[in-house]
């Protein structure tokens, strides 16, 4: 059987792609696939891949982004910049008065992706801040007394600390260290795999 030749010519296509179209979406052009004789062309099938950006992840509707923030700043209020992707500048301001947690999320309603079928509302652009800590040895003692007299006051504990109680103190762990304490716990729990699963001192007991 002789194989039909497909016809070299180029063509150029105009293709639409809509306002919030997600990730993978396909678009396709029905019948522009190789053209045979007495054949009915196949499909052209375009699927989006989306272009990782270096501030926004999109999720969905929403756009996600992260902030880092000084401690002073989550405390007592923070403003800054954000330059959108269609080249507009937004301008964030905390709360009046308002505390930001590390890892918290806020958003700022209609500034996310806009919605396929609907492009004149849009998701929710979400920030997700990482605030800052002071180094070790960055307080000064006197710095440490005006914020204990600002802050609100810690609280006393419900029960009184023994006579005989010991004082210990607190140490940072090296990366190495943390690394080599979760290796332990791997073989720990893999020898108890070995052994059946029961940890030390327990035993079934026949009835």
């Amino acid at each position: 059987m002789q194989r039909r030749q497909s016809d070299s010519r180029t063509k150029i296509f105009e293709v639409f792609v809509e306002k919030g179209m997600q990730h993978g979406q396909k678009i396709v052009l029905k019948e522009e696939g190789d053209q045979f004789p007495d054949i009915i062309p196949g499909d052209i099938i375009l699927v989006l891949d989306l272009k990782p950006h270096d501030t926004f992840v999109r999720e969905g509707d929403d756009l996600l982004m992260e902030k880092d923030i000084q401690l002073v700043e989550a405390l007592c209020g923070f403003s800054f910049n954000i330059k959108h992707l269609d080249g507009r500048t937004l301008v964030v301001k905390s709360q009046e008065n308002g505390i930001v947690k590390p890892g918290e999320v806020k958003f700022v309603e209609g500034e996310g992706m806009p919605l396929q079928r609907n492009p004149m509302q849009k998701g929710k652009l979400l920030i997700r801040f990482n605030v800052l800590f002071p180094e070790n040895g960055a307080l000064t003692a006197e710095t440490i007394k005006g914020l204990r007299s600002l802050l609100p006051p810690v609280a006393v504990p419900s029960e009184p600390t023994p006579e005989d109680a010991e004082e210990v103190s607190l140490s940072t762990p090296s990366p190495e260290e943390l690394e080599g304490s979760e290796e332990d716990k791997d073989e720990r729990y893999d020898s108890d795999e070995e052994g059946g699963g029961g940890g030390p001192g327990l035993a079934c007991h026949p009835q």
